[in-house]
C-alpha cells in the first residue's frame, strides 16, 4: 500500500470515528434529558434538550419532548411554541395535537378562532401524511406506472378504452401526488405563523387604525398563534385568529 492510499484511509476512518463519537455523544444526552424528565427534573431535562436543538431544529420529537418540558414547568407560550414547530413537521400525531390542545386551554384569553375552509384542511391532512421526499417517491412511482400505462395504450391492440381510463388515472394521480408534496414542503417551510411573547407589544397609531381600522379593542395574550402579514424594519402587521389586525413590535413574538 502506498502512502497516499495509506493517508486516504488513515483521513477517511478519522472522519468516520468523529461522526460516530458526535452521534453517539448526542444520542447519550437525549437519553440523559430522558431520564432527567421522568425524574421530574424538568429545569435540567431542558437545559439539555436546548443543547440538541441548533442541531436537530428539524427534529419533530426533540420540539415535541422540548414543548412537553416547558408545559411540565407551566411555561405554557414556550409549550405552545414548540408544539407548534413539531406540529408543521408532523401534523397527524395524536399525542402531539392532544397536548397542544390541552395547553392552548390553559391560557388567559378569549378568542374566537376563524375556520379554515374545509377544501384547505383536507390537503393539509392528506399531505401531512408523508414527508416531502416521501411524496417524490411515491410521485415517481406513480409517474412510471402511467408511462407504463401509455404504453399498453399505444401498443395494444385490444382494451384500449380500458388502457387508455388507466393512463388518464395514473397522470391525474401523479399530479395529485406532486401537488401534495409542494404542498407539504411549502407548510414545513413558511415562517409566517408566530406565538406572541409580549401580549404589551401593540403598536397604536392613525395610520394602523385607518388601514386596518380601530385598535383599542383589540388585545393579545401570551401563546396566541398569530399570522404575520406584513413586515416592516420596526414593526408587523399580524392577524389574530379571529380575524383583526394589528401591528406590533417584532420582538413581542416568536416564529413558529
Amino acid at each position: 500500500m502506498n502512502k497516499k492510499a495509506f493517508k486516504f484511509l488513515f483521513f477517511a476512518f478519522c472522519i468516520l470515528f468523529s461522526a460516530f463519537s458526535v452521534a453517539q455523544t448526542n444520542e447519550n444526552l437525549m437519553k440523559k434529558a430522558e431520564t432527567l424528565y421522568n425524574n421530574q427534573d424538568y429545569e435540567q431535562a431542558l437545559a439539555v434538550y436546548l443543547t440538541l436543538e441548533s442541531k436537530f431544529a428539524a427534529d419533530w420529537k426533540l420540539n415535541y419532548n422540548i414543548g412537553n418540558t416547558y408545559f411540565k414547568l407551566a411555561d405554557f407560550p414556550h409549550a405552545i411554541l414548540y408544539y407548534e414547530r413539531a406540529k408543521k413537521l408532523n401534523p397527524c400525531d395524536k399525542d402531539l395535537n392532544e397536548n397542544l390542545k390541552i395547553t392552548n386551554a390553559r391560557l388567559k384569553g378569549e378568542t374566537y378562532a376563524l375556520p379554515d375552509f374545509f377544501v384547505w384542511t383536507w390537503i393539509k391532512t392528506i399531505s401531512g401524511q408523508f414527508f416531502p421526499k416521501t411524496w417524490a417517491i411515491i410521485t415517481l412511482f406513480i409517474l412510471l406506472l402511467a408511462c407504463c400505462g401509455f404504453y399498453l395504450y399505444y401498443f395494444a391492440k385490444q382494451y384500449k378504452v380500458f388502457t387508455f381510463y388507466l393512463f388518464v388515472f395514473l397522470s391525474i394521480l401523479t399530479l395529485f401526488s406532486f401537488s401534495m408534496g409542494l404542498t407539504r414542503s411549502y407548510l414545513i417551510n413558511q415562517s409566517d405563523y408566530a406565538v406572541i411573547f409580549d401580549a404589551n407589544g401593540i403598536i397604536k397609531d392613525e395610520n394602523t387604525e385607518q388601514t386596518y381600522g380601530k385598535q383599542k379593542n383589540i388585545k393579545l395574550f401570551n401563546g396566541e398563534k398569530v399570522q404575520i402579514i406584513e413586515k416592516q424594519d420596526k414593526f408587523l402587521i399580524i392577524e389574530t385568529p379571529d380575524g383583526n389586525k394589528v401591528k406590533i413590535t417584532p420582538n413581542a413574538l416568536q416564529i413558529i
